[in-house]
């Protein structure tokens, strides 16, 4: 059995559940467990739905776009009352970018097996709850096949994640980290693991080398990447090239990790990123896709919309 873990909390934790709704005050340093998730708000799913119909009919290479300035323009929440949200990718003939569902979470893979043991929500619950309450499975972010088996990468956000090693049958044979995962990227001889989370004003991220050693992986070096994965790529010189909710950074050798451009605050919720043959690089996240050209002093960046009038 997966070990569960449990929170000793805080006497300010412990007063900002209670005025969350908990039933009772709960004793400061007291171990407890958490309340299921609520469910999906259908007429809200449905409203989003719209807004991005919506904002399909701009989807388009960018480069075409108008550039535009901060703070938000009025058409930005003209869909329904929510912004447009926009994901970019490469295209034979240079960069598109399409709308996709605000706030929306990635989609669960489908793994090729079924685990026998499968880890669980690291929650807390109020004082007076049920005590029969068991906690969903945390959410598979992404996986990659390995030698003897998979490993898959665990993320249901501020409750919990890690990154465990199964063999083809579905048997775990490791806890390889007790963190959120994000990102498997495979490299000569090994991966590298982002894993971080951005959450009620913290946000840290690392990546993490991995070697297997005979019967289980190590990790080999851990660097910080300023804050949760948000986007990556490996670039032709192998190097990877990471977005995290605030910059955009790079790691070369495995070594350092440098920081390329910090972004306008008001830049959110980051979702894709490219580099195009000139080394231009675009990120798509809510309202905008920004654009960051390369000059002798770092880049330049610059919002791209689709247009003035409403989608």
């Amino acid at each position: 059995m997966l070990p569960v873990r449990y929170w000793a909390l805080s006497a300010a934790v412990s007063t900002a559940l209670s005025l969350a709704g908990c039933a009772a005050p709960i004793t400061p340093g007291t171990t407890i467990s958490s309340p299921a998730g609520r469910a999906p708000d259908d007429e809200l799913e449905r409203m989003l739905r719209e807004v991005t119909a919506k904002c399909a009919k701009n989807d388009g290479d960018p480069r075409r776009w108008s550039t535009t300035s901060w703070p938000l323009a009025e058409w930005d929440y003209a869909a329904g009352g929510y912004p447009c949200s926009w994901t970019v990718e490469l295209e034979a003939d240079g960069v598109r970018a399409a709308a996709t569902k605000p706030f929306s979470f990635p989609k669960t893979p489908r793994l090729p097996f079924r685990p026998h043991t499968v880890p669980k929500w690291e929650v807390v619950r109020c004082s007076g709850g049920a005590d029969d309450y068991v906690p969903p499975d945390q959410d598979v972010r992404t996986f990659a096949e390995v030698a003897g088996g998979f490993l898959v990468g665990y993320n249901s956000g501020e409750f919990g994640g890690g990154l465990y090693w199964y063999e083809k049958t579905g048997a775990l044979r490791q806890q390889v980290l007790d963190e959120n995962v994000d990102g498997i990227i495979p490299l000569a001889g090994g991966l590298v693991v982002l894993t971080g989370l951005a959450h009620l004003g913290g946000d840290h991220g690392r990546a993490s080398v991995l070697m297997a050693d005979g019967p289980v992986w190590r990790v080999k070096k851990s660097l910080d990447i300023t804050g949760q994965a948000r986007a990556s790529f490996v670039d032709a010189d192998g190097s990877i090239f990471i977005a995290t909710s605030k910059r955009v950074v790079r790691i070369r050798d495995l070594r350092k990790v440098e920081v390329l451009h910090t972004f306008d605050p008001r830049f959110e919720h980051v979702s894709s990123l490219v580099k195009t043959a000139e080394g231009t690089l675009y990120l798509g996240g809510l309202v905008a896709v920004v654009r960051l050209t390369p000059t002798d002093d770092g880049y330049v960046e610059a919002r791209l919309a689709p247009g003035a009038t409403p989608p």
